[in-house]
C-alpha cells in the first residue's frame, strides 16, 4: 500500500525559520539564556570562547535541523489528515509529548542534568513545535 503525503516547501521553510527565531529568543539573555547557562553549567567565558571559534557552521546545521523537523512534522500532519492550524497544534503537541519530552527526560535520568534544564529545553521545544504545527496546519 502506498500512502502519499502532501508537503509544501514554503510552509516548511517558514515554520523552520520561525521556530529557529523562537529558539534564538528563548535562549537569549532577555528570556531564559542566563538561567539556561547556569543550569547547563556554562560560563560567559566558555560562551565567548565558542563564539570566537565561529558560530556560522553551528547556526547553519541548527537551521537544517529545523528544516528536517518542520518537514517531518508536515508529514505527520498530512498523514493525520490535518487541514487547519488547530489540527497542526494537536499533532505537534503529541509529537512533542511522545518523542521530544520522553527523549529529553533521558538527560535527567542518565546524564544527571537538572529538572530545571529539562523544563527550559523541553518547553522551548513545545513552543517551537506548536508554532510549527500551527503554521504547517494552516497551510494544508
Amino acid at each position: 500500500m502506498s500512502i502519499v503525503f502532501t508537503v509544501q516547501l514554503l510552509p516548511v521553510f517558514v515554520a523552520a525559520l520561525v521556530s529557529f527565531m523562537v529558539g534564538w529568543l528563548w535562549y537569549s539573555p532577555s528570556l531564559f539564556g542566563k538561567v539556561w547557562m547556569e543550569a547547563s553549567k556554562l560560563t560567559k567565558e566558555s560562551m565567548t570562547k565558542s563564539k570566537k571559534k565561529g558560530m556560522t557552521g553551528t547556526i547553519i546545521i541548527g537551521f537544517i535541523a529545523q528544516l528536517v523537523m518542520a518537514w517531518v512534522l508536515s508529514v505527520f500532519i498530512s498523514a493525520s489528515g490535518g487541514a487547519n492550524w488547530i489540527e497542526g497544534l494537536n499533532v505537534a503537541f503529541w509529537a512533542w509529548l511522545g518523542f521530544v519530552a520522553t527523549i529529553g527526560l533521558g538527560m535527567v535520568l542518565w546524564e544527571g542534568k537538572s529538572m530545571k534544564l529539562f523544563w527550559i529545553n523541553m518547553l522551548h521545544w513545545l513552543v517551537a513545535l506548536l508554532i510549527m504545527g500551527a503554521i504547517l496546519g494552516a497551510w494544508m
